[in-house]
């Protein structure tokens, strides 16, 4: 498979990129741009300088390679007509709302065993929270609090950082305390 070269255009109307292969002609990069930028095909010049010095021939001898036009190549459009930029028109992702959520299924709740006996006293019925644990029930849909996403996969959560932990210490006289 053929890498293609990425022509980029520059017009008064603004900015664009064609991609054409190397073994292209020039005469179908002019067929192309023209394409493109909804001009003429007469009324199209392209030109490799920006002040229209040095203009690229539309032979259909001459290939892209045999022009030595890289990748990235900057030209530069000039025409009388009025050129529309085929812009690609965006999708924008509708917002997500709570409607589009499934319904959940009943699940359930998976507690340690220092915490069953919050978790039976909490709320009973559908909104069920695990104080220990970490959960929270808002609106029947359970969230969880990071420590305990982690505590779940049995990772040391005292061990990260900004984790403060206060510890029972003995108090001796004479002694430095720390």
């Amino acid at each position: 498979m053929e890498k293609l070269v990425v022509l980029r255009l520059r017009a008064r109307e603004g900015h664009s990129r064609v991609e054409v292969s190397p073994q292209a002609s020039l005469a179908e990069v002019y067929a192309r741009v023209s394409e493109q930028l909804r001009l003429p095909r007469d009324a199209l010049e392209i030109f490799l300088d920006q002040r229209h010095r040095e203009r690229l021939p539309a032979s259909p001898e001459v290939t892209v390679a045999k022009a030595a036009l890289p990748t990235g190549a900057l030209l530069f459009i000039k025409t009388d007509a009025s050129a529309t930029i085929a812009a690609v028109p965006l999708q924008h992702a509708a917002p997500m709302t709570t409607a589009d959520l499934p319904p959940e299924t009943a699940t359930k709740n998976i507690s340690s065993p220092s915490s069953s006996s919050a978790s039976s006293s909490a709320y009973q019925g559908g909104q069920g929270a695990s104080a220990g644990s970490g959960d929270s029930g808002v609106a029947g849909v359970n969230f969880k609090s990071f420590d305990a996403f982690l505590r779940e996969r049995k990772f040391a959560v005292n061990d990260l950082p900004g984790c403060t932990s206060y510890k029972p210490r003995r108090l001796e006289a004479g002694r430095m305390n720390k």
